[in-house]
């Protein structure tokens, strides 16, 4: 699920300049595993063994069908809308680090309708897809960019990240087949037990690779949808965490081809996207 939380830049717009690269991720912040107690370190230490002792070794069936069965679930269906609200945080120095909030809305009809919404004080940036023409358009600086992306979602957002440096967040669940997004680098998984989110029964899923921590809770029943997500970078200087919870799923209304298709808005200027 890496480019659920890959480093998402602006592409390269003509008439202004190139954003930072920042890390969008989709999940909470704070660290997976027990920092330092203030209780002193043998209760520390105890705790950690404990959760050792629950992780076990390697990948635990129970965690990977909370998985697979999330992925499958939003691979069947047709269309489907979401809001998820992000934070992310960032090390500001060494003591003092600081949260940034954004919204992210998808719409999506397969095989090739695409609406992306991202709204935040850092970035904020949309994209449509209607199977023939992407367009990528900067509320702030009012300009849009299209270009020709015949295919399907998948292809869309290949080309758009491989020609323009553009990758959206949680852009992983909007894919044909989201267990193909899954990390082959996972050393642990581990199904950590049961909680309820907003009134909503959950599993709650750790996974564990090198470079990052991932937590996962999904609605159990007939709908397993993401509930929340985290995420814990291991080794990142300045981007620490992130995290998305997911407020709202929808799989009713019907999704016209209006969803999909651009319309500048009053101001907007057209300009062409820079490789």
């Amino acid at each position: 699920m890496h480019a659920l939380y890959a480093p998402f830049a602006w592409p390269a717009l003509a008439g202004f300049a190139v954003f930072p690269t920042l890390w969008c991720s989709f999940i909470a912040p704070g660290s997976v595993v027990p920092g330092p107690s203030s209780r002193g370190a043998p209760v520390a230490q105890e705790e950690q063994a404990e959760l050792d002792e629950a992780l076990g070794e390697g990948i635990q069936p129970e965690a990977a069908e909370v998985f697979d069965r999330a992925a499958a679930y939003l691979s069947r269906a047709q269309q489907f809308a979401f809001t998820a609200e992000m934070w992310f945080d960032v090390a500001l120095d060494d003591e003092v680090k600081i949260q940034y909030l954004r919204t992210v809305e998808y719409t999506v009809r397969r095989p090739n309708g695409l609406h992306i919404s991202v709204r935040g004080a850092i970035d904020s940036r949309e994209l449509w897809y209607d199977g023939e023409t992407v367009t990528y358009y900067s509320p702030e600086h009012e300009l849009y960019a299209s270009a020709p992306a015949p295919g399907d979602i998948d292809s869309a957002l290949a080309h758009v990240s491989a020609e323009y440096g553009m990758v959206f967040p949680l852009q992983d669940l909007a894919l044909a087949d989201v267990k193909a997004t899954a990390s082959q680098e996972v050393l642990r998984a581990a199904h950590v037990g049961m909680q309820t989110l907003g009134g909503v029964e959950c599993d709650h899923i750790l996974v564990i690779e090198e470079e990052l921590d991932w937590q996962l809770w999904v609605n159990t029943g007939e709908a397993p949808l993401p509930r929340r997500l985290v995420l814990t970078f291991k080794n990142e200087p300045l981007y620490l965490g992130s995290a998305a919870t997911f407020v709202n799923w929808d799989f009713t209304t019907d999704l016209g081809d209006r969803s999909f298709t651009f319309v500048p808005p009053p101001g907007a200027m057209r300009t062409e996207f820079e490789k």
